[in-house]
């Protein structure tokens, strides 16, 4: 369906309709999922697909971004092949277990309780250092995931090193903000986070944080227009 100026133009003299009108057009068009992951659905969360034929004519998808596929084109037919993803309930899952090497404030240990680090495109983690609800600092630990992983590689080990020394006086109430970018195989990234204060001489194993979320599942479905 397409819309169109002009239709007086093309009835009898003295027709009384407006100028604009809608041609309407058959479009035909189909596609079909196949299921090339020997994970079931219920393993990937169930993910929702969803296919319509705009007024273009084209036919527009709807993928989660959780979802790994591949997308074969032939005559008026598509078809969407399903490799592989992850549950969305497996992102955004890092607990911070503490403070390391009795304690310093420039160590720290995050645990990934998704076990995604070889599943993802990418990870990235980006520490920033508040004082006084002010950022002052930043630092960004990007990661390029391969596999095979070990087990332990689901706890990320942060050495801050020299980045924020000239910030972190003993005495001074200080906050880290630490955020978690998980890129897709698909190209969708989820953020969550987390806030972590202290006192600079006064660090625990077990300091008061606050986790976020910053993307949600229905945010993580991809546009993809054929």
């Amino acid at each position: 369906m397409s819309k169109k100026t002009g239709l007086r133009s093309l009835l009898g003299t003295g027709s009384d309709v407006r100028d604009n009108y809608r041609l309407l057009e058959t479009v035909q068009n189909s596609f079909k999922v196949s299921w090339q992951t020997v994970k079931r659905p219920q393993d990937l969360g169930d993910p929702p697909l969803k296919a319509e034929i705009t007024e273009s004519g084209k036919l527009q998808f709807y993928i989660p971004g959780t979802l790994d596929y591949i997308l074969n084109n032939s005559q008026n037919q598509t078809e969407i092949a399903i490799t592989g993803g992850i549950h969305p309930k497996r992102l955004g899952r890092f607990k911070f277990i503490g403070f390391d090497r009795f304690p310093d404030p420039r160590n720290f240990t995050l645990l990934d309780e998704g076990k995604l680090l070889g599943e993802l495109k990418t990870v990235k983690l980006t520490i920033i250092l508040s004082q006084n609800n002010s950022k002052v600092s930043e630092i960004s630990y990007p990661l390029v995931p391969h596999r095979p992983y070990p087990h332990w590689a689901d706890a990320y080990q942060i050495n801050l090193g020299a980045s924020f020394d000239s910030w972190l006086k003993p005495g001074q109430p200080v906050e880290y903000e630490i955020l978690i970018e998980q890129t897709t195989r698909s190209g969708v990234t989820y953020t969550s986070g987390m806030k972590i204060g202290f006192v600079v001489d006064k660090v625990t194993h077990s300091p008061d944080i606050q986790y976020y979320s910053g993307t949600t599942l229905t945010n993580l479905l991809r546009l993809i227009n054929k």
